[in-house]
């Protein structure tokens, strides 16, 4: 019950977060409460070059980000690889499981265990038409990264990359639907869909990894289905009388479904489950809640979603 606490008051922290220093704040903590020293979340982009954009915010020591920024480990770090063949988070110690170790990769274990940082456990961030990124979070050299931890740290990993995104606005959360998808475009729709990161995705394919992230990145820019979905959901409960909604969701969708605005609760911490994390929550569906999902820039009514209640109604 204490992880379910620490995961709840880290979400309802970071719902009202407008600010970089709000976030590193939540982050921070919510590690007091875990009782982790570290975090740090990341795009994978070599933060050494002047071209370089992305996010970054982490409380690692300045000697482990020198030395991290000089020998341009953004792309090449051994935990970031990793995260390219996951979906979900994993602990440090599966790493040379994941890929293959080079001396090279060792040096910088070595290295950061020098610097202070031991055991760790990372949630890939894996969004369609986007760098990849992560959330990471590790305790003191010599230390075990606690495994009851695992699924907190899953459900805080991923849903502060989305406060990130929000408060810096490379989130776009008010795309417009306008014209159709080619076909290559809905094809890596489909396997987003269905899990598959954009290098897995290039592969089944049989096309670059930037051309899937294009693809991706033009597909979330023309459709708003999501948030059609969402207000489509609660239009019909108000119209019906349904005042909650509940259900399992994996860990990808519960993240999004929790950062919407509305009355939203979890009703257990995640588990994993056959190589997924789910969770199970509760949504309570109120008068105002077309309002908050307004103000989060969720709310877009499907227009003919009314006529068509109307029309069913009077055949009934």
């Amino acid at each position: 019950m204490v992880r379910l606490a620490i995961a709840e008051a880290f979400v309802d922290d970071v719902r009202s977060a407008t600010t970089g220093d709000d976030l590193f704040a939540a982050l921070a903590r919510c590690c007091g409460e875990m009782k982790v020293r570290y975090f740090a979340l990341t795009h994978h982009v070599d933060f050494s070059t002047a071209s370089a954009t992305g996010l970054r915010l982490h409380n690692y020591p300045a000697s482990w980000q020198n030395w991290f920024d000089e020998n341009g480990l953004g792309r090449s770090d051994p935990v970031h690889r990793a995260s390219q063949m996951s979906n979900v988070g994993f602990p440090w110690s599966a790493v040379p499981r994941m890929i293959r170790m080079t001396p090279a990769d060792e040096s910088v274990l070595s290295q950061a265990r020098l610097a202070g940082i031991g055991d760790g456990f990372t949630v890939p961030a894996h969004v369609p038409g986007e760098i990849n990124g992560s959330c990471s979070f590790a305790v003191d050299a010599g230390d075990t990264f606690p495994r009851e931890l695992h699924s907190v740290a899953q459900l805080v990993g991923g849903f502060s990359f989305d406060a990130a995104r929000r408060i810096s606005g490379t989130r776009n959360i008010w795309a417009e639907p306008s014209q159709t998808l080619t076909d290559r475009q809905l094809d890596c729709v489909l396997w987003a869909a269905r899990g598959k990161t954009d290098y897995e995705i290039s592969v089944i394919l049989n096309i670059s990894h930037e051309t899937v992230i294009q693809h991706l990145k033009h597909a979330r820019e023309r459709y708003g289905v999501r948030n059609q979905l969402i207000s489509g959901l609660v239009d019909y409960a108000l119209a019906e009388g349904v005042e909650r909604y509940t259900g399992v969701a994996e860990i990808g969708w519960l993240q999004q479904i929790l950062s919407f605005g509305w009355d939203c609760r979890l009703l257990g911490v995640p588990v994993e489950e056959n190589g997924s994390v789910l969770g199970a929550i509760e949504i309570r569906i109120t008068p105002d809640t077309p309002a908050k999902l307004h103000a989060a820039g969720i709310w877009s009514p499907v227009p003919t979603l009314g006529r068509e209640r109307r029309a069913v109604g009077a055949i009934g």
